[in-house]
């Protein structure tokens, strides 16, 4: 079984690792943040969290710490649901 953290095959990436300096206090808010680290600021950013899980694939997303984690309990930890799901670290920072 693959691991998101081992690339695959010839010419594969490594997983990125990407930091984003907050606050974040929305899911919307994460999205938009690292949509904007990976692919610049000019694509559309996720507006649910499929769309999130889908960016983390995309853009072999393996690490995300965020500075100013600010998000309730609940978004918490549906955003983390979507990480876990997808093999990604993420990383909250107060």
């Amino acid at each position: 079984m693959s691991s998101p953290w081992q690339p695959e095959g010839a010419g594969a990436r490594a997983p990125r690792r990407v930091d984003i300096a907050g606050p974040v206090g929305t899911a919307a808010e994460l999205a938009e943040a690292l949509s904007a680290a990976v692919f610049g600021p000019r694509r559309p950013a996720p507006r649910n969290l499929d769309g999130l899980a889908d960016l983390l694939r995309e853009a072999r997303v393996g690490e995300v710490t965020v500075h100013g984690w600010r998000l309730s309990a609940a978004a918490g930890e549906r955003v983390e649901e979507v990480f876990r799901d997808n093999g990604v670290r993420l990383r909250r920072r107060g």
